[in-house]
């Protein structure tokens, strides 16, 4: 009989995962990064899995300001995005098993891989001249814009194509819980960190010193199925 429930075990079908959700990470606001992430089972407790991240890296310091010519707001001193595009590979090890339904899987997860930092100028709204009527969109340059004059930002998407690529690498860790409505449905939240080193120092407020490597904590909300 032992024998047969291995037979039947070694022969059950392989799960694949499908999921997406958003992220908090601490060197960022509330809702910080979009995640997309694919996974398949190995054994009964090992997963391996791809994912696909992007995110937007902020100073811990920043501050937003609503104009005193309109109420738009901008932030202070900000000059540049840092916005990551992060691939990761990883292992993903089951801690807890789930019942068939209505169950809760705990597991950790580890990965790491490559970062595209796209760094892009600060846009903001800011008028012709004093003389003139109108605005128009620039990049902001504190040596000659007046902070008195800024009628607010343009977006984090503003000119995205005009921004440069800052290679680098990242790694996280992280523990998950996992709940399964049913036997196709997957609702989950991870908790860790990630750590991300960058070839050239990134500079994105003027009260920041340059920086080549970032950490931070995350808290990740997501939803999938599995098939």
């Amino acid at each position: 009989m032992s024998q047969d429930l291995g037979v039947l075990e070694d022969e059950r079908e392989e799960v694949n995962e499908l999921t997406i959700g958003l992220a908090s990470h601490t060197n960022s606001g509330l809702i910080s990064s979009l995640l997309l992430k694919y996974s398949y089972q190995i054994d009964r407790k090992n997963y391996r899995f791809g994912q696909f991240e992007i995110a937007n890296v902020k100073n811990e310091r920043e501050e937003r300001f609503t104009s005193s010519n309109s109420s738009n707001s901008f932030i202070l001193g900000k000059i540049k995005y840092l916005i990551p595009i992060r691939l990761s590979y990883g292992h993903e090890r089951t801690l807890f098993e789930k019942f068939p339904e209505n169950g809760v899987r705990i597991h950790y997860t580890y990965s790491a891989g490559p970062s595209i930092g796209v760094v892009k100028p600060y846009y903001i709204e800011y008028p012709f001249s004093d003389s003139l009527q109108g605005t128009q969109i620039v990049a902001y340059d504190p040596d000659i814009h007046s902070l008195n004059q800024i009628r607010g930002d343009a977006g984090m998407f503003t000119g995205f194509t005009s921004g440069t690529i800052n290679p680098g690498a990242h790694g996280r860790m992280s523990l998950n819980c996992e709940y399964g409505r049913n036997s196709n449905l997957l609702l989950g939240v991870e908790a860790g960190m990630v750590s991300e080193i960058y070839l050239f120092k990134n500079i994105v407020n003027i009260n920041q010193e340059a920086k080549r490597f970032y950490n931070s904590l995350f808290l990740h909300f997501y939803y999938g199925i599995s098939f």
